[in-house]
């Protein structure tokens, strides 16, 4: 569902600030306009972002970009994961701060180790 919501959601250009956003914060790092389309899209669909990063080539930002999805997990599954963890008492602004500090952390530590093997 969430595949098809993002062809939606590109379509009609409402991912485009957002893209446009990650463009300006990415370019400090290397990042261009594919790039921060792909991840974008990665923060909806995870498996999809990570595809298309991947169709970019691999670089320290896209193996890094592709980590940090992988840890986010994207807005799909958070809400698959929310609906479980609602179960079980869980805060779920617990749950989104938790991955999107770990997401930060993987990111960091994915880039500064490829930056050296890269």
């Amino acid at each position: 569902i969430f595949y098809v919501f993002t062809d939606v959601l590109l379509s009609s250009n409402l991912l485009l600030p957002l893209e446009f956003l990650f463009e300006k914060l990415l370019s400090f790092v290397g990042g261009n306009k594919e790039i921060s389309r792909a991840f974008t899209v990665g923060l909806i669909e995870c498996t999809r972002g990570c595809k298309e990063l991947s169709n970019i080539g691999l670089t320290p930002l896209t193996a890094s970009l592709s980590g940090a999805l992988i840890s986010f997990s994207g807005i799909s599954i958070i809400f698959q994961s929310l609906a479980f963890l609602q179960r079980a008492s869980v805060n779920s602004w617990f749950f989104i701060k938790g991955k999107l500090v770990q997401t930060a952390i993987t990111f960091l530590s994915l880039y500064l180790i490829f930056s050296f093997i890269l």
